[in-house]
């Protein structure tokens, strides 16, 4: 890539917003500390380029699940565990666009509210039937931490509807978010659940959303 350091590293940072500080120094051979000079001096922010990336993702997701959904994946309480190849996905996770993911989910409940999961990895996963959450099926899963998360409203697809029960409408949160393992992305995990009757809960001291039951 032709240019000067300056210009790769800005090029770089705006094309893939999950590469490291580490990663964008190796890549234009520099050093972490003139990468951090040349972001802080350009006004970019790696964590806010992650946001804005995480909310076009929303949007294009959105149609491709629908259909993916009702072609593709069952929606039963046992584990269902099944190789995909998306494009989209593998770039979330920094992984080359070709790659094989392994998807797992199964429908449970969280407090009596029927949730429907989805795990996608890169990584080695080890099937249990009893884990209390799928990204316990990643070896070295005690090293992960949550990064970015954001919640959508979505119309369920048809085969989620009927999954969910008759006692709540077609519109479904689908709760996102990215796994980390030190700074590099490892899963992604979603969460469908119903809108009606639910209420979602943020905390400055947790690390992850809270689901519980209104009404």
């Amino acid at each position: 890539m032709a240019g000067s350091t300056k210009e790769k590293v800005i090029h770089l940072a705006q094309s893939d917003p999950f590469l490291t500080v580490e990663q964008l120094a190796q890549q234009c051979h520099t050093t972490p500390r003139y990468v951090r000079t040349i972001l802080s001096e350009a006004r970019i922010s790696l964590s806010q380029l992650r946001k804005e990336y995480a909310r076009s993702m929303e949007r294009r997701l959105a149609e491709q699940d629908r259909v993916y959904f009702d072609l593709h994946l069952p929606i039963t309480k046992e584990l269902y565990v099944t190789e995909i190849q998306n494009a989209q996905f593998c770039t979330m996770l920094h992984l080359p666009q070709n790659s094989v993911l392994c998807q797992v989910s199964h429908l449970t409940y969280i407090d009596e509210i029927p949730a429907f999961t989805q795990l996608v990895t890169g990584e080695a996963v080890t099937v249990m039937p009893n884990c209390s959450f799928l990204r316990e099926l990643i070896r070295g899963h005690k090293d992960l931490h949550i990064g970015e998360q954001w919640v959508e409203v979505l119309d369920a697809p048809e085969r989620l509807q009927k999954a969910l029960g008759s006692g709540y409408n077609k519109q479904v949160f689908r709760l996102c978010a990215i796994l980390y393992n030190d700074e590099h992305p490892s899963a992604l995990e979603f969460q469908w659940i119903p809108v009606d009757g639910v209420a979602l809960h943020w905390s400055g001291q947790a690390t992850k959303v809270k689901i519980s039951a209104v009404g």
